[in-house]
């Protein structure tokens, strides 16, 4: 149902889409159902039944290949889809081949292209019409291709919003990845997989399951040790979400002041951006010095792009946390500013963006706001699409 809603508004969307929410303030914040209801739009019969049933989700397909990518399961895995066979000898050399280079060609134009029109959900689709289009082919050439396709598709679908997805196109990548590193030596296959790990990770993180991020993570460090490179700040990022998200605010907090350093020093432009709209959420007194963040992530990637997106819900949410009617006016006007494409590329924003507008109607207590925008934060109608 979701795959289906995410081109529409959320409020049209069943309530089911909202099941964790709906709990988390039921049972978690101890909110009426029938003010649930209301902000809603359903009825206290369907707020009581969805807190009885719960808010069940999709497990992690195929977590044991990620966390083994070299184990028998895996390799076996490898064969039965692309007929390869361990020699004593490496693989050979990809041989010239034209309909490669155009393949190579296409699969560079797609991920460019919809990366500047920040169109990732069509990106991912327009990948698998790619693979499709490939077949199974045993040339060692076509297999770099199609591992780097499978990679590209996670990195989409991570930042679609769609969990699943991106971890299912993470357990087509990792071991045949970690199968050509073996076999050829090179580096940038062990390169590619720490890109998708930290992909799969940040998904998970997207899905509120931290502690899979944090074993994903554990797997991006072992590859950033093989390669002898440090893992960087998005890795120090993620380590702080999956503490956000255990309620592990201390830890959060320094993990988050590391990453907003460590960002600033491999681009002085961004000055912080990473981490710092997470510190902000911890201490939203000064939300309104973000207004200034904001003007220069639109100089940066303009209104349509996924990181101002981002940086506005953040703002935003920090407003909403002050607990004062004046920032919550001025959340609700930032709110209206959300790209228009958000709906259809970047389904967990659609979801923050939904939910962040609910707030003044749900009439929580001080304690209790912050509470629920913190879980804001990280709800999303689409984890297990």
């Amino acid at each position: 149902m979701a795959r289906l809603m995410v081109r529409q508004p959320l409020s049209e969307g069943p309530a089911t889409l909202f099941a964790s929410s709906i709990v988390f303030l039921r049972s978690g914040l101890d909110v009426p159902s029938r003010r649930i209801a209301d902000a809603f739009g359903i009825t206290e019969t369907n707020v009581n039944t969805i807190r009885s049933r719960g808010s069940s989700t999709i497990g992690d397909p195929g977590l044991d290949l990620l966390l083994r990518p070299e184990s028998a399961l895996a390799y076996r895995d490898a064969v039965e889809r692309y007929g390869i066979r361990r020699t004593a000898t490496n693989l050979p050399a990809a041989r010239p081949s034209s309909n490669l280079e155009k393949t190579i060609a296409e699969l560079a134009r797609t991920v460019s292209g919809h990366k500047a029109s920040h169109e990732y959900l069509a990106a991912a689709q327009s990948l698998g019409a790619l693979r499709e289009r490939i077949g199974y082919p045993r040339q060692s050439g076509f297999l770099w291709l199609i591992a780097r396709l499978h990679a590209e598709r996670c990195w989409f679908f991570c930042h679609s919003g769609f969990g699943v997805s991106a971890l299912r196109a993470a357990v087509l990548a990792v071991p045949l990845l970690n199968y050509l590193y073996h076999e050829t030596g090179d580096q940038e296959a062990l390169r590619e997989m720490r890109g998708c790990y930290l992909a799969a990770s940040n998904a998970s993180l997207l899905r509120r399951r931290p502690y899979t991020a944090r074993l994903l993570l554990e797997k991006a460090k072992e590859v950033s040790d093989r390669l002898n490179d440090p893992p960087g700040w998005e890795w120090v990022r993620q380590q702080a979400t999956a503490c956000f998200q255990l309620d592990e605010a201390g830890i959060a907090e320094r993990l988050y002041r590391q990453t907003a350093d460590l960002s600033s020093q491999s681009d002085p432009a961004a000055t912080g951006f990473p981490g710092r709209r997470h510190l902000l959420l911890l201490d939203p007194s000064g939300w309104e010095e973000m207004g200034d963040v904001l003007q220069r992530t639109v100089a940066r990637t303009g209104t349509g792009s996924l990181e101002f997106s981002v940086q506005l819900h953040w703002t935003a949410a920090a407003a909403i946390s002050t607990d004062s009617p004046t920032a919550d006016l001025r959340a609700l006007e930032l709110l209206d500013q959300a790209p228009t494409p958000m709906f259809g590329s970047f389904g967990h924003q659609a979801t923050v963006n939904h939910l962040l507008r609910l707030t003044s109607r749900l009439n929580l207590p001080h304690s209790a706001r912050a509470r629920w925008v913190r879980f804001v934060m990280y709800e999303n109608a689409f984890r297990d699409s």
